[in-house]
């Protein structure tokens, strides 16, 4: 429940740095809260997959399952960021546009402009997590603990290094940037399947308060470094400080009514996430009113209704038809494998 909780302040660390001006603050580090994902998905990836995956999961029944849990919010917020695009700006040539959506709804970037997903810019991060999903699933049976803590230790040298030589993490939603997602995604994403081994065998002996976790995370990404500093920061964050908070989370139970809240956060997170960008189009659009306050409900119960009344019933949906496909997928339950 703890890691649910930590993956809501995530979420609404990065839904505030992308409208710091929507809303009137902002959190100059947010962005490695993709980071942060990443690894939390590893550990939740490796605690529901690794031994379905060693004793008859395909491949692609695996990435089948994974398509059901990101596509379908995905899809939405792709749909209302196309209705919006008319709106907002000058819309690009027929053929180019076609090609735009074509790609989009194939889940695929963009071939044809700079940005890889222009119509939800956090897109990128699930593309390059299912890249990953899929390098996982094609080594399941290969990651022994050698092999692991090889894949951990060069993915981090490669990670400072590509950090010293950008002089930040902050690569993002861009063609020019793409190899940066790929560094991004590779360390955190198998440092938190090699979390999950670690906890398995010695968890931390702590049952610290949620809200603590919640509020260092909240800290780490608020605190504004010097720029000359700020690839040692981020570094230092993404290879210490989020293994070590993923750890300590997942080691701690908090009481029943902040379980509650820390669950909630958890069930919602992946649609604040990936429905925040066309929804701010959206309110700026239709002229809503301008109180920070008021737009910031407005997303949250977007975010819980698509969560409720969307999300739920289609994964159900595509999981049963799927598994009339393919009866490997029936044998994995998704309704708590969150990104």
């Amino acid at each position: 429940m703890t890691l649910d909780g930590l993956r809501g302040v995530a979420a609404f660390a990065i839904f505030i740095s992308h409208t710091d001006r929507f809303i009137g603050q902002h959190i100059p580090e947010a962005f490695l809260a993709v980071d942060f994902f990443f690894a939390l998905s590893g550990f939740v990836i490796a605690h529901a997959y690794t031994e379905r995956l060693r004793t008859g999961l395909s491949p692609r029944s695996f990435l089948m399952l994974r398509l059901v849990r990101l596509y379908p919010l995905y899809i939405l917020g792709t749909a209302i960021g196309v209705l919006m695009l008319p709106l907002i700006s000058d819309a690009d040539g027929f053929s180019q546009l076609a090609i735009e959506i074509v790609a989009a709804v194939l889940f695929l970037p963009s071939p044809v402009t700079e940005l890889l997903y222009p119509f939800n810019f956090p897109a990128w991060t699930l593309f390059h997590e299912l890249l990953i999903n899929g390098a996982f699933a094609a080594l399941s049976n290969l990651l022994s603990r050698v092999v692991l803590y090889g894949i951990v230790a060069i993915s981090a040298v490669i990670l400072a290094g590509y950090a010293i030589w950008l002089g930040s993490l902050d690569s993002s939603n861009s063609w020019v940037h793409f190899e940066g997602g790929l560094v991004r995604v590779s360390f955190p994403f198998f440092a938190g399947v090699l979390v999950y081994r670690i906890w398995q065998k010695r968890p931390a002996h702590l049952n610290l308060p949620a809200a603590l976790l919640g509020a260092v995370l909240l800290s780490l990404l608020s605190l504004p470094e010097p720029q000359q500093y700020a690839a040692v920061y981020h570094v230092s964050l993404v290879l210490l400080a989020f293994p070590l908070l993923l750890w300590l989370g997942a080691s701690s139970t908090p009481i029943r009514p902040i379980a509650t809240v820390c669950s909630w956060l958890g069930e919602i997170s992946y649609a604040v996430y990936v429905l925040h960008v066309p929804m701010i189009l959206a309110i700026r659009v239709l002229n809503t009113p301008r109180d920070p306050l008021w737009r910031l409900v407005v997303i949250v119960a977007a975010a819980h209704l698509a969560t409720r009344y969307f999300d739920r019933p289609v994964r159900r949906w595509l999981v049963a038809w799927l598994s009339c496909q393919f009866s490997t997928v029936a044998e994995v339950p998704t309704s708590h494998v969150r990104f």
